[in-house]
């Protein structure tokens, strides 16, 4: 059975082609190698580009922790990593300065080893996230206590009077991996904490920071399985199939945008994809190599 995103992004495409799209594997010798396949003998493997972060930190949070020491209700805001968090351009390190390293004294970071580091933490790799089961609410739960007791009420906003109070916040920000923790005199659970999930970035409304994100997902270890897919023969064309979701920094970059949300990036497509859809809320983008972007609108 097929997810609600490949489900989209066969119905987007193929009213765009005026095509339909099968299910492979029930077709008379189909199995489940791609996920679908036309009348014109074309395939298509569909992927979900998302931050599978901040799906765990979902799944693995107790959303509500009642508190018998506590006097407030503390919410808490852990934030999750982002497509930008995981794939971000590099920026424009200076030239190695031969003055200085001759120098010496201090040990200077050389150019190349500043774009080495950034390409490795930006690589797509999974990002750490903070852990907050039963053992790690109760130990929350003390650290908040000190600041309750020292009159603070916002981790973001706050004069610390204490070495207990400095030590609680640093404790709360390593548990929580900086998370916003505010307490509320009165809501409907009592005293207690509320964890909360979100993201929070800043969209550049430009098309081609979005193809340099399609870009990098496909030549990173994110986008092996789809390459792997595609790569068999037999088929007239193999269409690779992303739908992205508010992860991606630039989605509502889209949909204000429209139809003129249109790259102008040339991307270097791997061998086994003939043409590629990326599917953005009511916007569908196709590239191909000879024709480049293109963009339709498949609103319901």
């Amino acid at each position: 059975m097929k997810s609600e995103s490949q489900r989209r992004g066969a119905e987007a495409v193929g009213r765009v082609l005026a095509r339909h799209l099968r299910l492979y594997e029930c077709e008379p010798g189909g199995d489940d190698s791609v996920d679908y396949v036309d009348e014109h003998n074309e395939v298509y493997e569909m992927k979900l580009v998302t931050s599978e972060e901040f799906a765990e930190l979902r799944k693995r949070r107790l959303r509500w922790f009642p508190s018998k020491k506590l006097a407030m209700h503390w919410s808490v805001l852990l934030e999750a990593p982002t497509m930008d968090d995981k794939f971000r351009q590099m920026p424009q390190f200076p030239d190695d300065d031969p003055d200085t390293i001759a120098a010496g004294g201090v040990r200077v970071m050389r150019k190349a080893e500043l774009e080495a580091k950034w390409r490795d933490r930006f690589s797509g790799k999974k990002l750490a996230i903070p852990r907050i089961g039963k053992r790690e609410l109760r130990a929350l739960e003390l650290y908040l206590l000190v600041l309750e007791h020292g009159g603070v009420s916002n981790t973001r906003e706050v004069e610390l009077q204490t070495s207990e109070e400095r030590d609680a916040l640093w404790s709360i920000r390593r548990l929580t991996r900086g998370a916003i923790c505010v307490a509320h005199e009165q809501l409907g659970h009592g005293p207690g904490i509320q964890i909360h999930v979100g993201w929070g970035y800043a969209r550049s409304g430009d098309p081609n920071v979005f193809a340099f994100r399609v870009q990098a997902w496909l030549d990173s270890d994110l986008g092996s399985n789809l390459r792997l897919s595609l790569r068999q023969e037999g088929f007239t064309r193999r269409h690779g199939v992303l739908s992205f979701d508010a992860s991606e920094p630039e989605y509502w970059s889209v949909q204000k945008a429209g139809l003129a949300f249109v790259p102008t990036l040339a991307l270097t497509l791997p061998s086994e994809i003939d043409v590629l859809w990326c599917l953005i809320g009511s916007c569908l983008l196709r590239y191909e190599s000879d024709q480049g972007w293109q963009s339709f609108d498949v609103a319901p």
